[in-house]
């Protein structure tokens, strides 16, 4: 069976179209999982959606200039698109996926409209459907594409790691730090354990150790460039969402002691 199925990719292979075709299939599948949590956090969820429509208004403007190689029109329209969406969407009144959905809608409409006008075939329908979804044209990617794509993903991968979130890793020890604290205090009241509550208290230094590093290495960062105050806002705001669930838990350990002990905050009630 395993050999069959082999023997089967092994055949399939050999054909240029489906290497090429599997090459940049990666590739996107790459980009995409590691723009998607960052643009989803900002509100552009459905930018993938609105600037296929993009690209299907700049694919109408070079069939009505009869542009031979649409791609680079085509590719700097879309580009300067996504680059206004993402540097002017969160300042904008209509934010967002709002401001995608109206691009969206209004890129489609102006490439029907030019294809309905300056159409050369009469099935507009089937004109229209093969140059929104172009179900084969992965599989009719030429060399000097595959390469393109490759070189795209380059500079996406390259544009991630220079701008990757440097508090991540911190905020990802704070993360673990808080889930532990959150554990044990459940823990601690259902067992009616006073060491394990005890050792959640002291846990809260730890959490609490990790909020200050976080501000004080975003605080810089807002003062070297205020175009990133708003992600260090986020940043700082989820920290401080991390240490008010350490709170939380010290003050279910607390109350576990007082069950067992009689005694809250050191004081005898």
């Amino acid at each position: 069976m395993i050999t069959a199925i082999l023997e089967k990719l092994t055949l399939y292979w050999a054909y240029p179209f489906v290497r090429y075709a599997l090459i940049v299939g990666v590739l996107i599948a790459l980009c995409s999982s590691l723009l998607g949590v960052t643009l989803v956090l900002k509100r552009f969820s459905f930018i993938g959606d609105g600037l296929s429509h993009v690209a299907f208004g700049a694919m109408a403007i070079a069939a009505v200039l009869q542009i031979t190689s649409e791609m680079p029109l085509v590719m700097a329209i879309t580009i300067i698109s996504a680059v206004l969406l993402l540097r002017t969407g969160q300042n904008a009144k209509i934010r967002g996926d709002a401001a995608i959905a109206m691009i969206s809608v209004g890129a489609l409409a102006i490439g029907y409209l030019l294809m309905n006008i300056f159409s050369s075939s009469s099935n507009l329908s089937g004109d229209v459907c093969s140059t929104l979804f172009g179900s084969t044209s992965i599989l009719t990617l030429s060399l000097a594409e595959v390469w393109l794509s490759v070189g795209m993903s380059v500079l996406v991968v390259a544009v991630f790691m220079e701008y990757r979130c440097t508090n991540c890793t911190m905020l990802r020890e704070m993360a673990k730090a808080a889930i532990k604290m959150v554990t044990e205090s459940a823990d601690a009241y259902v067992w009616r354990d006073t060491g394990l509550a005890q050792q959640v208290i002291a846990e809260d230094d730890i959490v609490d150790e990790y909020f200050d590093r976080i501000k004080q290495e975003l605080i810089p960062q807002i003062a070297q460039n205020p175009a990133n105050g708003e992600r260090a806002i986020d940043l700082l705001m989820i920290a401080k969402y991390f240490e008010r669930i350490g709170d939380h838990a010290v003050n279910i350990a607390e109350w576990v002691i007082f069950s067992v002990t009689g005694i809250h905050k050191s004081s005898e009630l």
